[in-house]
């Protein structure tokens, strides 16, 4: 049995050291597109749509378009590959708070241009 000094001192100890451990931040994956940069490149992409699905007659060909050659030209542009840009959207999805933030963000600068 433990005597009760122990207990005063163990169970607090114990305590803080788990606070310490869940309160930890989680290292973003290296493949991860940071917050800022996917803001970049949601922005872009949600302008091209916009204005491809507008101009297109056909919406079949417009998302062909889009796909192959728009987004493309937006994820080189922005130095990241398509595998890069789609990770970091499941791994955004997967963390609702932050990508929150990030669509925020891209309504902020969708509603400035």
């Amino acid at each position: 049995m433990i005597p009760d000094m122990m207990k005063r001192i163990f169970m607090p100890l114990v305590l803080c050291v788990a606070l310490f451990v869940s309160c930890k931040t989680e290292q973003i994956p290296e493949n991860i597109i940071g917050e800022d940069l996917m803001v970049t490149i949601l922005t872009e992409i949600h302008m091209v749509d916009a204005y491809i699905v507008i101009e297109y007659d056909n919406e079949e060909n417009a998302k062909e378009y889009l796909q192959n050659k728009v987004y493309p030209e937006i994820f080189e542009r922005n130095g990241v590959t398509a595998d890069d840009f789609y990770q970091s959207v499941d791994y955004y999805s997967d963390r609702p708070k932050a990508f929150r933030s990030i669509y925020e963000k891209v309504i902020l600068q969708l509603d400035k241009k």
